[in-house]
């Protein structure tokens, strides 16, 4: 600045560095005052905060006004000497600015005159206008703009958690005040607000003194959402829409509150990425009735280390692996990839897609259809030796070698999922004890022998072999009661350390025939002996006759079901793990019979090489004593994790626990044919179901 000529008065209107966090600035400002002193300058500052806060030094050399409420310009002779008081001053400051920021959370707009009126709500508050220039310059907290400093997306959440810890009378007299001060700013800006308001003050909300406010403001919205849809595509519709989702987009309580509203309006916006808290039924319901045309079915390929939604009705690559066991009809897709953390909607409209880029490196959840899909690296379980994926679905190798024999068990991954259990009324040649067809979901994933127990099996494990048919190792063992059945899943976990063996439970075994199929097999409608070893003599509704084996078959000698499973149809009936529940319509989770006495019946599913062919249906019923073994009679074992804190439906790992646990990953396998596509398989991780 020019040379000042002494005997002048210089007015300073400054902090004079008592608000900065460092003491450097106030020692700055009291060296440039000793010199213009020397030089006979006075000075003079008003200051735009408390005497609390004047600097006893800056005060010897400068004469400072405090511009409080009362209009108080008495001169200060400063408070501030040492380096604590100076902290536990600014701590002080620091707790009064959160406090404030509480109180106007909820705004979408804080201009001067409301950070002002919102200051003088508290007289503590109300005591310290520093509190205005604080919040004002409080980046990156509050947003940038040259007349209102809302917070930002990012510090919503936080403050307006701690805003519906207030007391209700303070959070009316916050909302009161906002919109008095609001009024003139439109009918949007109030509405918002008493709608953030009431996401965070609750039942309070219904209260004599503030419910004619929050239902007229509801009422607003309902009226623009009439209008919204006329004028969809109006510019003013679409900048709303961006303005509102910007200024929100991290308030999942918020959006979740009002996730109907907000869904469409997001949809109106444009934007694919999705805001958190927007509920996925709401989400799918705008995505879907943005969708021109007929909706096509995809499936999810990996493709080198893409993970790529493809139509069904284009060629695949010779190297793409499907990544999940049938074709999705969408009616749209939303993808949530967790670094960055985004939510995204897709509409492939035809045309191959890309979700992740780096599958092998990133994972990610899919909603489609009501369900969660989560994508995510698998490794090998410990036990395995092959794993990975063919076109039906995720499968592992197990090789056992003792010194009473060797044998092989090829397992799949059974997916976690929702079915129809039991038969419809309409089904030919139904059982009684079939119905009523109910929803049933299994909430964990197992990993399911994809034959029964072979008698090589058998003989590896107890050192013997009880069939009657010994034609072949690789013939089925029968003859096994349900009592030895359990002597040979002890003495089988005994060799694999840190697993369940087991047997399905009767919903789980119907589950894994079914094989997402709702007809009477999950070959169709009907069957013939070459698809099922039955009694081709006893046909199917009406159906033709044909051969008649009289005896077990070799396992795999006929087709598997479209899960990859072999004779889950006939050849020998399969022990259960739990007896027989009476059905009726209501919806299980995990359903499990629990069994009271050593001689209860257990389930038996499947139908066998010896009995008629509507015996060998999906949802066929029937129980024998457990001591009891005949020639048509045999098993197939599951293994589940025995490990704690597992995350659901993961098939990486050990396996898991039917009543909880799940696959668990292990440390990773360095050998050669760990490729990406036998390591990543398909990223499938499972699925849960609806709601």
């Amino acid at each position: 600045m020019p040379p000042v000529a002494s005997g002048t008065k210089i007015l300073i209107l400054s902090d004079l560095g008592a608000l900065s966090v460092s003491p450097s600035a106030a020692r700055h400002w009291q060296r440039f005052a000793r010199g213009f002193r020397k030089a006979g300058v006075q000075l003079v500052a008003w200051v735009p905060h408390s005497a609390r806060q004047v600097e006893k030094d800056t005060a010897q050399c400068i004469t400072i006004h405090c511009l409080d409420r009362q209009g108080n310009l008495r001169r200060q002779a400063g408070r501030l000497q040492t380096a604590r008081q100076r902290l536990a001053e600014h701590q002080r400051l620091h707790q009064l600015r959160e406090q404030l920021l509480t109180r106007l959370s909820f705004c979408v707009r804080v201009e001067k005159a409301l950070l002002r009126a919102g200051r003088e709500l508290h007289p503590a508050t109300a005591a310290e206008p520093a509190l205005e220039g604080l919040i004002w310059s409080y980046r990156p907290v509050v947003r940038a703009s040259d007349i209102s400093r809302p917070l930002t997306p990012a510090y919503q959440g936080h403050y307006r958690a701690r805003f519906s810890n207030l007391t209700f009378a303070e959070q009316q007299t916050a909302l009161n005040c906002v919109l008095h001060l609001h009024s003139w700013q439109g009918r949007s800006t109030g509405v918002l607000e008493t709608l953030i308001w009431e996401s965070y003050v609750g039942g309070a909300a219904d209260g004599d003194a503030v419910k004619p406010v929050v239902e007229s403001a509801k009422a607003w919205i309902s009226a623009f959402r009439a209008t919204q849809v006329v004028e969809s595509g109006s510019r003013e519709v679409i900048v709303f829409a961006e303005d509102l989702l910007s200024r929100n987009w991290q308030d999942e309580i918020f959006q979740r509150r009002y996730s109907e509203w907000l869904a469409e309006l997001w949809a109106f916006s444009g934007q694919t990425e999705v805001p958190p808290g927007l509920e996925a039924a709401d989400v799918a319901k705008v995505g879907q009735e943005s969708i021109d045309g007929a909706l096509q079915a995809y499936r999810l390929m990996a493709i080198g280390i893409e993970l790529m939604l493809w139509p069904v009705a284009m060629s695949t690559p010779a190297c793409a692996v499907s990544a999940i066991n049938s074709p999705w009809t969408l009616e749209g897709l939303e993808l949530i990839s967790e670094s960055p953390r985004s939510r995204r909607w897709l509409m492939p409209k035809g045309k191959p897609m890309p979700l992740l880029e780096r599958a092998d490196v990133a994972s990610c959840v899919l909603i489609a259809g009501g369900r969660r899909y989560a994508m995510t690296q698998l490794q090998r379980p410990a036990w395995a030796s092959k794993f990975g994926r063919d076109r039906l679905g995720i499968f592992a190798e197990m090789v056992l070698s003792t010194a009473q024999g060797s044998a092989k068990q090829f397992l799949r991954w059974i997916e976690p999922g929702t079915f129809r259990m039991g038969s419809p009324d309409d089904e030919p040649e139904r059982g009684g004890n079939e119905g009523p067809q109910h929803e049933v979901t299994l909430s964990r994933g197992f990993w399911l022998a994809d034959t029964a127990c072979t008698q090589a099996m058998w003989q590896a494990v107890m050192g013997n072999n009880p069939s009657h048919f010994q034609d072949d190792p690789q013939q089925p063992v029968e003859q096994v009661s349900w009592h030895a059945v359990g002597e040979f899943l002890q003495r089988l976990q005994a060799l694999l350390p840190g697993c369940q063996v087991d047997l399905p439970s009767e919903a789980e075994w119907e589950y894994a025939c079914r094989a997402g199929t709702t007809t009477p097999f999950s070959f169709g409608p009907q069957i013939t002996p070459q698809q099922v070893n039955y009694a081709g003599s006893n046909p199917y509704a009406g159906g033709e006759q044909g051969e008649y084996r009289q005896k077990t078959v070799a396992v795999k000698s006929l087709p598997a079901n479209p899960w990859g499973l072999y004779e889950m149809h006939g050849n020998v009936y399969e022990w259960c793990k739990d007896g027989q529940r009476t059905y009726d319509r209501q919806a299980q989770v995990d359903p499990l019979e629990p069994l009271t006495s050593e001689q209860e019946p257990r389930s038996v599913r499947g139908g066998s090489w010896i009995i008629l062919a509507r015996w060998a249906r999906s949802a066929y019923r029937y129980a024998y004593l457990p001591g009891y073994a005949y020639d048509y009679l045999g098993f197939r074992f599951c293994l589940r994790s025995i490990e704690t804190g597992q995350e659901t439906g993961v098939p990486g790992g050990t396996p898991g626990r039917a009543t909880g646990g799940s696959p668990k990953s292990v440390e990773e396998d360095k050998s050669p044919e760990q490729s990406f596509l036998t390591k990543m398989g398909s990223f499938f991780t499972g699925h849960k179901p609806k709601g």
